[in-house]
């Protein structure tokens, strides 16, 4: 099967657990990874944007070896085609690039068969890659998403409501963390009472949404499963935190980190955290968005060369940046 016409892949970037949520909670951000692709004679791929050093500029990247495992799985074949990788999720930082990649992969590979795939053949393929959905559930559907493996081995994405003035800052620091290494220092186990107050914090967040259209008391996304032992190893992770508390901020890790996500609805506060935070010199460093919850999730779509023009644009447009200046739109 022959692609006709070029086609672009959006992928949103993701926060992992949102608190108290270990991989069942995940929520899709206002950035994203976008792939252009089109037919050529022979395979082309370049990449650009964030985190480029770490991306491959050859058949070796993430989003083409995606394509082909999802191609095998699907018994579809994948002619040569020029990918071109427009990337503003940073790497492994917690804000679901891994995951993104996997998906734009998936959806590559989609051009070429017959059928749309379903959400859940997304999801199945992801599991066997990425193993925990939190951050890929999140990206293929868009908005705050609740994850669920079944008994019977099948997987259940389910999606919540956030309210409209939900937005996000996201920060990171210039050094990586590698999830899996995060996950080894984690306890086996935990006792009733955290566990306990663990799922009273997920499902008080889920029923506050339900209801009202602001943010929840801080307090509602505290976590006791992982966040105090990761935090251990990032001590300057957690004075974001603090902060943040200090000035009434739901601040939580995004998945693994080294990412933090402070949640409000006013550009006015997070502009008055950044000042403050610019303070201390360590975190001069540091990159930030602060964006809207993205609630479309994965998009492909054909493309002239005008779209493509503009979509470039806006990528340019919304670079992260490290000063604290706060756009209100």
């Amino acid at each position: 099967m022959k692609l006709e016409v070029p086609h672009y892949i959006r992928v949103p970037a993701s926060v992992g657990n949102v608190g108290p949520g270990f991989d069942a909670l995940g929520l899709a951000l206002q950035f994203h990874l976008t792939v252009f692709v089109e037919p050529a004679s022979e395979w082309q791929v370049t990449v650009e944007g964030e985190s480029v050093e770490d991306l491959a500029a050859d058949e070796t990247n993430r989003v083409v070896q995606m394509a082909r495992l999802a191609a095998e799985r699907w018994k579809v074949q994948l002619p040569p085609l020029r990918v071109e990788v427009v990337n503003e999720i940073p790497v492994q930082r917690g804000l679901g690039g891994s995951g993104a990649s996997a998906l734009a992969g998936f959806a590559l590979a989609s051009l070429f068969r017959r059928t749309r795939p379903k959400p859940q053949e997304y999801l199945d393929l992801a599991a066997e890659v990425e193993g925990h959905l939190d951050n890929v559930a999140a990206s293929l559907l868009g908005g705050l998403v609740a994850c669920y493996y079944a008994s019977d081995g099948r997987l259940y994405a389910l999606s919540g409501r956030v309210p409209r003035p939900v937005r996000v800052l996201s920060l990171w620091p210039p050094w990586k963390m590698e999830t899996a290494k995060m996950r080894q220092i984690l306890p086996e186990a935990y006792a009733r009472d955290v566990v306990v107050r663990q799922l009273q914090r997920v499902a008080a967040i889920l029923a506050y949404w339900q209801e009202h259209d602001d943010i929840p008391p801080q307090d509602f996304f505290y976590d006791e499963v992982h966040q105090p032992y990761r935090l251990e190893r990032m001590p300057e992770v957690r004075r974001v935190i603090d902060l943040a508390h200090s000035m009434g901020l739901p601040a939580l890790l995004s998945g693994a980190g080294p990412a933090v996500a402070v949640l409000t609805a006013e550009a006015s506060a997070a502009a008055e955290f950044l000042e403050k935070l610019a303070r201390d010199r360590t975190y001069r460093a540091w990159s930030w968005r602060f964006t809207r919850i993205d609630r479309r999730g994965l998009v492909v779509r054909p493309y002239r060369p005008l779209m493509k023009k503009r979509l470039l644009e806006a990528i340019q447009a919304s670079r992260p940046v490290t000063d604290t200046k706060v756009s209100a739109d």
